[in-house]
């Protein structure tokens, strides 16, 4: 169930970061206190820090252990299934933590931290904030892209369990730091950001094709949904990019336009 719940989900985190900005939100809203469910970006980061941390601690305790305390730990499936829910489930959204604290607001004198801009850009504070997202980046990409979620025999129980290849979960594990990276970092820019993504999720459709991952063939047709059906926004919003509104200067989607129930509507049909 944990596993579809990750399909479900990464699906809908895909379809939104794709779309073209404006369609739910205004161009400016890029703090993540704006969204669900409204924190400030301090509980949020805090937040991440702590799991990516923990996930790591995870994985290493084992190595420490000894005799009947490795036995349960081993057999014990709440820490394999919180490692699942980090390096998986709630992977995008963690990347995107990371990100944002190394991104600033160029367009103010002197630059300025976007989630926060009360805060000069790498100075005191943020500059906390920048090296510590940084190192923990650098953690999370090397331990879920090393060591991919899911492939663990740990978590496999006596039931029938989704389970992937390690050399498909490594790739798509990095294709989805790229994705959160570019989407936090031309986030406004819909001309780089949409074309790029496009491309990126059509390589989580080939290559979960190309491989087929997963022994159960089913779950493999799903993700294949779930990448195509990204990949249609994406190229959708592309096209809207090429739409003669905006070449007139009209680079966002007005709240009441036809245009933005139009692409809705179309999108939805192919779900």
């Amino acid at each position: 169930m944990l596993q579809i719940i990750g399909c479900v989900l990464e699906w809908l985190q895909l379809v939104l970061m794709i779309l073209p900005t404006g369609i739910f939100a205004s161009m400016t809203t890029m703090k993540i206190s704006s969204y669900w469910p409204y924190v400030s970006y301090d509980v949020s980061y805090w937040i991440t820090i702590g799991l990516v941390y923990c996930a790591a601690f995870v994985v290493i305790l084992p190595a420490v252990l000894r005799g009947k305390t490795l036995y349960r730990y081993v057999r014990w499936q709440l820490p394999w299934h919180f490692l699942y829910v980090v390096g998986n489930v709630l992977f995008l959204s963690i990347m995107i933590v990371l990100f944002m604290s190394m991104w600033c607001d160029y367009s103010s004198d002197p630059a300025t931290f976007i989630q926060d801009p009360t805060m000069q850009c790498y100075k005191s504070k943020h500059m906390i904030y920048a090296i510590l997202g940084f190192v923990t980046l650098s953690i999370a990409t090397v331990q879920h892209v090393l060591l991919p979620v899911g492939s663990f025999k740990e978590t496999i129980t006596e039931n029938l369990d989704i389970v992937y290849t390690p050399k498909y979960l490594s790739l798509h594990t990095l294709l989805k730091i790229i994705y959160a990276g570019i989407y936090v970092f031309f986030y406004d820019i819909n001309l780089i950001r949409i074309p790029a993504l496009t491309l990126i999720t059509i390589l989580m459709l080939w290559f979960n094709s190309r491989i087929s991952p997963c022994c159960i063939t089913k779950i493999n047709l799903l993700r294949d949904m779930v990448f195509g059906h990204a990949s249609m926004a994406g190229v959708m919003g592309t096209a809207y990019l090429f739409y003669e509104d905006y070449w007139n200067g009209n680079t966002s989607i007005d709240s009441n336009s036809n245009t933005k129930w139009l692409y809705l509507y179309i999108l939805g049909t192919y779900m």
